[in-house]
């Protein structure tokens, strides 16, 4: 059975068609064992063809499956007014069953506007919304068993374009595999005498003939390129020079003439990009010409096939591969110990200026007592519970003191464990105990000391409101027997107030800290930063903001409560809020920071015993004071607890107004 039908007549390929009065045949001629045609049905609807490729196929093909080969098949339509062209014949010779045989035309690269495979894509876009490269199907529905090797596709109505460059891919079921191949010519008159011919009458084509050149890269170990005979003088030699291209210029890697009958070369190359030229040489014409010899026209360049081609992979021989294997190794190691090399001089040379000079000098203003930290002092960290993260950034902190600066800590989460220990007295007791008060300022400071009251999460009510109107009136004591005036310069430090530590933590704004402690001529820190300082500080030695202690702690745990509490506050914008009760009179009776220490008493009587003033302070700020507990207390307070009442050994300074209302819960 025979079928004849049109290439590009159809509608699919309408605006790649080269002209529609020209016929473009398919004649099958694969044959049965019984010398029959078989049967088959080539596609020509390019959009059917693709949809009908197996999605997927990467795998190339072995040599032995078939032999494909290209060549041009020029056309004068003589008495039209059509000018001349050139047609692609395609030929697959199978050496084995192919039931399906799959040819595409991708164009690649077309200098010449007209090609119209190239660069106008409007009608099938239009038609489909995506492009279809020409694409031709050949299809044996005969029984497989009945088909006469060898399988054979012949097919001539791809339209060419001079100086064009076109990818084949030609894929075969049922072996689900594909070829690929790079097809380009030179100019039209170039590649065929008879088209020559045609443009005599113009002076300015040239006649000289250039071949069909066809890359091969199927093989994994070599390029191979073929070129077509001169139709005019088959005894012609054709020169063949490829080169290297690379960021600094081109190198010549294969230079060599085919001499008929041969009309292939191949030669190995690894992956990179290439420029390949295929002419026939003659006396008068050279393939490159220099500036000098075109200004005097002394040098005509020979008519040539250009290729540009880039390979993705090696085609090297086994040999070849191990060898480019171990110098990309070799040299990716040298560049490897050139940087280790240089890393290494460089922290060689950090290391040596700094313990060559820096660091001498540094523990040179340091004094010996610095290093040794002998010294046990009592620390008392104040601070809000402003939420989980930001005590653990405490607790973090106050490990980091107890390890490393050999400090006692004393804070409420430790020594308030025991049910047994009134808060009130415990805080009293502390704050005249301790040898150093640092007191932590964070984003709920301002809100706990403007009269707001934190939800309650903790077995023990919250002691920072009440801390600190305790510590201002220490302070304010201590301001008024030395005579201590406030001031904006917190340059100077008064030995007087050296107990009392000012600090805040790096993710807590300066405004954080009340306009009262920030004129205080106290100590102050931020931490982590000042951590060096606040070393100093806690064991009398001398430091300054310039001149710091140096130390040698883990940071870790701090650096990591630190960031989880900032990435908290990201996760919970609305954090702060949540942690105050409702009340609606709360912009009413709501007390600024600053009307706080204004209100808070500026000295007190030095004559009168640690029993007095506190009995005083009790009374003035309403504290509960517990009188000596008996059993019979005891089972009271047992009673109240399981009753859900409030239990006298949980109340504590409480508010600024009324100092006991805070401890009324547990």
């Amino acid at each position: 059975m025979s079928n004849f039908l049109a290439c590009f007549i159809s509608l699919v390929f309408l605006p790649f068609a080269y002209s529609a009065t020209v016929d473009c045949p398919f004649i099958p001629h694969t044959f049965l064992h019984s010398g029959k045609l078989a049967d088959v049905i080539f596609e020509t609807d390019s959009k059917k063809c693709t949809d009908s490729i197996p999605t997927g196929i990467s795998k190339t093909c072995s040599a032995e499956i078939a032999d494909v080969t290209f060549g041009p098949d020029a056309t004068i339509p003589n008495g039209t007014n059509v000018m001349p062209y050139i047609d692609l014949s395609v030929n697959v010779i199978g050496n084995e069953f192919i039931s399906d045989i799959f040819v595409q035309l991708e164009c690649l690269y077309a200098p010449n506007k007209e090609n119209s495979y190239c660069h106008n894509h409007s009608v099938p876009i239009l038609k489909w919304g995506k492009n279809y490269w020409p694409c031709r199907h050949h299809k044996i529905l005969s029984n497989p068993t009945e088909v006469k090797l060898p399988i054979i596709y012949e097919h001539a109505c791809f339209r060419m374009h001079g100086l064009s460059h076109y990818k084949m891919h030609i894929t075969f079921l049922p072996q689900n595999c594909q070829l690929q191949y790079t097809v380009t010519l030179p100019h039209d008159f170039q590649l065929d005498p008879t088209i020559a011919l045609h443009y005599k009458n113009d002076s300015s084509w040239k006649t000289g003939w250039s071949p069909m050149l066809t890359l091969d890269e199927n093989d994994k170990e070599f390029v191979k390129m073929h070129v077509t005979t001169n139709p005019s003088d088959n005894r012609t030699h054709i020169t063949m020079a490829v080169y290297q291209k690379f960021n600094d210029g081109t190198k010549l890697i294969y230079d060599d003439v085919i001499a008929p009958p041969d009309k292939s070369i191949q030669f190995h190359a690894s992956a990179g990009d290439y420029h390949a030229f295929a002419y026939v040489k003659h006396q008068e014409c050279r393939l490159i010409c220099n500036k000098e010899d075109l200004e005097i026209k002394n040098c005509e360049v020979c008519n040539h096939t250009y290729l540009n081609f880039t390979l993705s992979e090696n085609h090297l021989s086994g040999a070849q591969s191990l060898w480019k294997i171990f110098t990309t190794v070799m040299t990716y190691l040298m560049y490897l110990i050139l940087i280790l090399l240089v890393f290494a001089v460089i922290s060689a040379a950090g290391i040596y200026v700094y313990y060559q000079i820096i660091r001498p000098k540094r523990l040179a203003r340091l004094p010996p007592q610095a290093v040794e930290m002998a010294a046990r002092p009592k620390v008392l960290i104040i601070y809000s519970d402003d939420c989980i993260e930001h005590c653990a950034v405490v607790a973090a902190f106050a490990e980091l003191l107890q390890q490393n600066a050999n400090a006692q800590i004393m804070i409420d989460t430790h020594n308030l464990t025991d049910p047994s220990i009134k808060p009130s007295l415990w805080l009293l007791q502390a704050i005249t105990d301790a040898q150093y008060v640092i007191i932590i300022f964070s984003e709920a400071s301002s809100k706990i000391m403007s009269g707001e009251t934190l939800i309650s999460r903790r077995p023990f009510p919250e002691l920072f409101n009440s801390a600190v109107r305790l510590i201002i009136s220490r302070i304010n004591d201590i301001l008024s027997r030395e005579g201590i005036q406030l001031q904006n310069n917190n340059q100077r430090i008064s030995p007087a107030l050296s107990k009392f530590i000012i600090s805040r933590f790096s993710y807590t704004d300066s405004n954080s800290v009340p306009e009262y402690f920030s004129l205080l001529p106290c100590r102050r820190v931020v931490i982590p930063k000042d951590l060096g300082l606040l070393f100093g500080y806690l064991h009398g030695i001398d430091v300054t903001q310039q001149n710091s202690l140096e130390f040698d702690a883990d940071l870790v745990p701090l650096n990591q409560a630190i960031l989880a509490y900032q990435q908290y506050i990201i996760n919970n914008p609305d954090w702060l809020q949540s942690r105050f009760e409702l009340n609606q009179n709360t912009a009413e009776n709501e007390i600024s920071p600053r009307e706080v220490t204004e209100r808070l008493p500026l000295k007190t009587d030095n004559n009168k015993t640690g029993e007095e003033m506190m009995e005083e302070l009790a009374k003035k700020y309403n504290i509960s004071i517990p009188k000596n507990v008996t059993d019979d207390d005891e089972e009271e307070d047992e009673g109240n607890l399981q009753n859900g009442k409030n239990v006298e050994k949980y109340k504590l300074i409480g508010d600024l107004d009324d100092i006991s209302s805070a401890s009324s819960d547990d």
